[in-house]
């Protein structure tokens, strides 16, 4: 009302005052009309302390692992990433996060409706290594596998070999080579590489095994082999070249071993023998006078 005037117990004679608040204050206004009449109004204003925010965390970790920030001195909280503005990661005074790139987190927190200053917290995840291999993953069966691993400190793989290079002999089928890589920093990276072991192929060989001497045996391979190298006597094979059941003849002059390796699309290759047998050739006996005129 513009025909009252005012007197604030600070001093002020204005109808509205903004004092600053730092602690619990009683503030008293009388009002005075044009008549002289008075009243008076006592109002408290209490004064409640901003809160003191503090956090612990690490704050330097690998990339993509698990961040777990901890805040305390409020009642409320809400934590936010740079990367996710306006997004609230958590509400409570934990935050847990699982940051790929370094970041940064901000951290609000209040009290009776205090809030405190936000505080950021830089965040710096350290890349994990990049792991690269060297080696053939195609082999054939009972053959030794020899993969090498680039690009880290120390390396695990899965059959528990901790070496960079990893040599073993595995089961034919595809399969699965994985190898854990860690850098100076203990960041980690794990790398599975796809593998096949084909089979060997498998024959078997057909044919007269019994002969005269000097008399051709003819066999013939059959099986998963896509060529087939042919051996007399010994295991070197530069005798004969023949695909899959084609015939082949051999002259057998002294008992022996034919010896046969197979080979299939992929490379792999078995070997096999065979005994060859001479026949016992006939006692012939005669009779007559072997002189005559």
């Amino acid at each position: 009302n513009t025909q009252l005037s005012y007197s604030w117990s600070n001093g002020a004679g204005t109808p509205s005052i903004t004092p600053v608040i730092n602690t619990t204050t009683k503030f008293i206004v009388v009002g005075k009309d044009a008549n002289n009449c008075e009243s008076t109004v006592t109002h408290t204003v209490v004064s409640q302390e901003i809160p003191t925010v503090t956090w612990t965390g690490t704050t330097t970790l690998c990339q993509g692992d698990r961040l777990q920030l901890n805040a305390k001195g409020a009642k409320t909280y809400k934590w936010t990433n740079t990367d996710r503005p306006g997004v609230p990661l958590s509400t409570t005074n934990l935050m847990t996060d699982y940051p790929t790139s370094s970041t940064v987190y901000t951290l609000e927190g209040s009290s009776n409706g205090c809030a405190a200053e936000p505080i950021n917290i830089p965040v710096n995840a350290l890349p994990n290594p990049s792991l690269t291999y060297q080696g053939n993953t195609v082999i054939c069966e009972n053959s030794q596998l020899t993969l090498t691993v680039y690009g880290a400190d120390s390396y695990l793989w899965n059959n528990g070999s901790s070496n960079k290079t990893m040599i073993t002999i595995p089961p034919a089928g595809d399969t699965v080579f994985s190898v854990v890589g860690t850098d100076k920093n203990k960041c980690k990276t794990e790398l599975k590489i796809p593998g096949t072991v084909n089979k060997n192929p498998d024959f078997t060989i057909e044919g007269e095994t019994e002969v005269c001497r000097g008399d051709y045996t003819t066999l013939i391979a059959r099986g998963d082999a896509m060529n087939y190298y042919w051996g007399y006597q010994t295991p070197i094979y530069d005798k004969n070249l023949s695909g899959n059941g084609t015939p082949v003849g051999i002259q057998i002059d002294i008992p022996t071993y034919v010896f046969v390796k197979g080979v299939d699309d992929h490379g792999c290759e078995s070997e096999k023998s065979l005994a060859i047998k001479m026949k016992t050739p006939p006692t012939i006996r005669y009779s007559g006078n072997t002189e005559v005129c």
